[in-house]
Order: C-alpha cells, then sequence, then structure tokens
C-alpha cells in the first residue's frame, strides 16, 4: 500500500507523466495543422480560379520596333546524275531596336472578389504608355553589309502582356501623331507571308552566318502594330504614345526596355511590396493606398538597345514593379498559431502542477487529459472561426470559451476559488502573452524570447524556497495515516 502512495504521489512520476501527456497532444494538434495546410491549399487553388478568369499577374514589356531584313544564298547540291544544282535560298532575320525614352504612368485599383468564403484580391490598372524612338541603327548589328535588304515597309511595334486575355481596352497606337490599330499576337506570320512567293528559309539554329531566327525580341502574348519608317528619313525620331486597360492579380511589372524607363505608379493598396531588380526612387505609402515612383537607365541593366539573333540574354530577369501583398493572412496566423501549440500546453500544465504541488491538490492524468484536448480545441475552433471572421475576432472568441471552460472545470477539481480565479488569470496572461507574438513581425522573435525569460524567472522565483523531497514526503505520510 505504501509503495502504491508512493508511485502515485511521487513529484518526479508526477512530473514524467505531464510530460508524456504533453507530448501525446502534439499529435492532435499536428493533425490540425495538416487541416490547415489544407484549408490554405483550398484557399489558393479558389485564388488561381478567379485569376484565371479575371487576370494573373501581369508584366508589360515593350514598345519594341521590329525590322527584318532578308539574306539571299546560293545553295549548290548535286543530283544523284552528278549534275551541279544551284538554287537560291532567302533567309528572314529580325533585328529589334529599344526605345529611347519610355514612360509609364498610371492607376492601379484593387477589389476584393468573393469566393465561396474566400476573398480573393485582385486590380485594375489604367496606364499612358509614351516615349520616343530613334532612326533604326542596322550598323550595331550583325547585319551582313553584301546581298542583305532591309524590308523597312514590314517595320513593326510588338508590345508584351503576360496574359493578354485580361486587356479590357487598348487605344490607338500614335505614331508621330498618326493613329493606328493594334493587332493581337506577334507580327511573324504576317511578314513572313510577304515573302511567299520566294523559297523562304527560317533559319531555327545558328547558320553558317552566325545568325538565329528570332522573330520576336518579347515572349508571351501581346500586341503588334505596323508603323511607317523609311531608309530616307535618317536622323528622325519617332514619337509614341498609347493608353491601356488591363487587369490583374498579385503583381504588376515591367520591363526597363528604354535607354531611360521611368514608372509612375498611384494605387489604393496600403501594403505594397516592392520586388524585382529595380526598387523606387520615390515612395510614399499610407493607410489610403502607395505612390511609387523607378528611374531606370541602359548602364543598369546588362542588355544593349538593339537587339539580333546572335543576343542570348533573359530581359525578363530585369523585371520590376509592386506586389499586392496580404501581409500575414488569416491561414498564416493560424499556423503561427498551433506552432505555439507547446508553449500552450506546457505553461498551462505547469500551472496545473505547481498548484497541485504547493497546495496538495491531487489532479489525476485523466484531468490533465481534459485539459489538454481543450487546449487543442482551441486551434480547431480559431481556424474555423477564422474562415468566417477576421482573426483578431476569431481568437478573442475561441480564447474566451476554451479560457471559460477550463475555468469551470477547474473550479470543480480545485474546490476553491481564489485557485480557480488565479489558474483564470494565468491562462488568460498565456493567450495575450501567445496573441502578441503572433501579430508582431519583425520583433515576434524577440519578444517570445524575453517573454519565456521572464516566465521561467518566474517560476523559478516561485518555487525558490520549495523543498521538492518534503512536498512528496508530506503528501505520502498524508496519505498513509
Amino acid at each position: 500500500m505504501f509503495l502504491k502512495n508512493s508511485v502515485r504521489n511521487s513529484i518526479l512520476a508526477k512530473m514524467f507523466a505531464i510530460g508524456i501527456l504533453a507530448l501525446l497532444l502534439l499529435i492532435p494538434t499536428g493533425m490540425i495543422k495538416n487541416l490547415i495546410n489544407e484549408r490554405a491549399e483550398r484557399k489558393n487553388s479558389a485564388i488561381s480560379e478567379v485569376n484565371n478568369k479575371w487576370g494573373n499577374r501581369q508584366v508589360l514589356a515593350g514598345p519594341v520596333l521590329t525590322i527584318p531584313y532578308t539574306v539571299t544564298d546560293e545553295i549548290i547540291t548535286k543530283t544523284k546524275d552528278g549534275e551541279t544544282k544551284v538554287q537560291e535560298v532567302t533567309s528572314i532575320f529580325y533585328v529589334s531596336f529599344l526605345p529611347e525614352k519610355l514612360n509609364f504612368n498610371g492607376d492601379v485599383s484593387t477589389d476584393l472578389l468573393q469566393r465561396g468564403i474566400y476573398e480573393i484580391t485582385v486590380y485594375n490598372s489604367k496606364l499612358k504608355v509614351d516615349g520616343e524612338f530613334i532612326f533604326p541603327d542596322f550598323s550595331a548589328s550583325n547585319m551582313p553589309d553584301e546581298n542583305a535588304v532591309i524590308n523597312w515597309k514590314e517595320a513593326h511595334i510588338s508590345f508584351s502582356l503576360s496574359d493578354v486575355k485580361a486587356l479590357q481596352e487598348a487605344s490607338k497606337f500614335d505614331w508621330n501623331g498618326k493613329q493606328y490599330d493594334f493587332k493581337p499576337g506577334h507580327a511573324t506570320k504576317e511578314i513572313e507571308s510577304a515573302f511567299s512567293g520566294q523559297n523562304l528559309n527560317f533559319p531555327t539554329q545558328i547558320n553558317e552566318m552566325g545568325k538565329i531566327h528570332r522573330p520576336s525580341l518579347l515572349s508571351g502574348s501581346g500586341l503588334n502594330v505596323p508603323v511607317p519608317v523609311n531608309a530616307n528619313e535618317k536622323g528622325k525620331n519617332y514619337k509614341f504614345s498609347f493608353d491601356i486597360d488591363i487587369n490583374g492579380s498579385d503583381s504588376i511589372s515591367f520591363l526597363p526596355l528604354g535607354r531611360e524607363t521611368n514608372v509612375s505608379l498611384t494605387s489604393d493598396w496600403p501594403s505594397p511590396s516592392f520586388d524585382g531588380s529595380f526598387l523606387p526612387d520615390e515612395r510614399n505609402i499610407s493607410d489610403a493606398g502607395f505612390e511609387a515612383k523607378w528611374k531606370v537607365l541602359e548602364l543598369n541593366r546588362n542588355y544593349p538597345q538593339v537587339w539580333d539573333g546572335n543576343l542570348t540574354q533573359n530581359i525578363y530577369d530585369y523585371s520590376f514593379g509592386a506586389r499586392m501583398v496580404v501581409m500575414v493572412d488569416e491561414y498564416q496566423k493560424n499556423t503561427r498559431a498551433v506552432k505555439y501549440a507547446i508553449m500552450f500546453i506546457a505553461l498551462t500544465f505547469i500551472a496545473f502542477f505547481f498548484v497541485e504541488a504547493l497546495n496538495r491538490i491531487q489532479i489525476h492524468p485523466i484531468q490533465y487529459i481534459l485539459v489538454g484536448l481543450s487546449l487543442v480545441l482551441f486551434f480547431s475552433l480559431l481556424i474555423s472561426i477564422t474562415e468566417h471572421l477576421n482573426f483578431n475576432l476569431a481568437y478573442l472568441i475561441s480564447s474566451v470559451s476554451t479560457v471559460l471552460m477550463i475555468t469551470l472545470y477547474t473550479k470543480t477539481i480545485f474546490k476553491n476559488t481564489r485557485l480557480t480565479l488565479v489558474q483564470s488569470g494565468i491562462l488568460t496572461a498565456i493567450y495575450v502573452f501567445i496573441y502578441t507574438i503572433i501579430q508582431l513581425e519583425d520583433y515576434s522573435l524577440l519578444f517570445g524570447s524575453v517573454g519565456l525569460f521572464f516566465v521561467l524567472a518566474a517560476i523559478m522565483y516561485i518555487s525558490r524556497k520549495i523543498d521538492w523531497y518534503s512536498v512528496g514526503a508530506k503528501t505520502i505520510g498524508d496519505g498513509g495515516e
């Protein structure tokens, strides 16, 4: 009988049992973490579905002036009969010229779309694009001087959008005061159809002249417009402008294709993230939105103003712009909360253990389990309520419900109002402490570490005069009488 009471009342055995229970409770906590990830994936799927219909992230590139030239070669072959056959083959090559000045000015207005229980942030952007080209200088390309014919009549402007189906409206393209209509896609097929009567060669690899067939500098979908450029206009500049209205989501980015590229954006989004290769030179962020301006020079990038088939740099590596970021969404906050589950459980169990040890109150392991399960249920309540209310309100409802439930249960265990109120206060402090850590972003680690330091200091202070051997001995003696 004495041995049975010794084992039951041993402080070390009790601590060991509580530790095992705390670790076992991490199993349902891990299941809740998987549930949060599953719900987050479902939200991402809803966002992707809406974005595909409204408009995905947009990367704007251009305009670029492209002019083809042809080279006719004599190909000498021998037939089976040994006869020599001479055949003329015309190859088409393209040279792309970037603008001297390129300006983007516009507004990005955001909106919230509903998809089931999820809200998805999208935007509409109205942009004015203008700038200037100088007369094309083919001497900066690798075009051979002999037997090369520049096809000035096939000069065209290309403008690229990463998601062209989200284009709402595009004005006429103004080229030195004259208006021209945009056409969909790239102009390659139309240009090559102009040579349909010739024996054409479209080289896809480096040929003997060292040129690569590259019909367009820009990748993806976009627009094109034929423009007049004449050989006798040497020294002339070409001013251009047009307006564009596009939908998109997540971010809007630009390529610095001008010798000088200027971008000016205003938006009602209060928490932008400026990403890409260049940060804005000027920015102003407030609760009402943001304003940002970029200026990028030719010297800031690693590609030239004239492109032909020999150039292989990826111009899209130099994109820059703004993301409409949700700083910490509901699922991120819930994930961060679950990461502190062991702290919830450990601090609560420590508080119960001290009450038990210092006040000779016997708390059964089953009662520890029930309290621990109520702590785990808190996270399930939090994620389910968060999907319908904001995180702060969901946290308040879940924590108050959990603290109230544990307090009422504690009252039946302790049978002491003062101890019950102390335990309730400790639980409330734990939930406030964890909530503060979750809300902080840059200082969460610092606040959490300092907070735990003081918690440990408080525990050491409270227990400094406790004779743990005598605590166990007194309890054993009481039980033996």
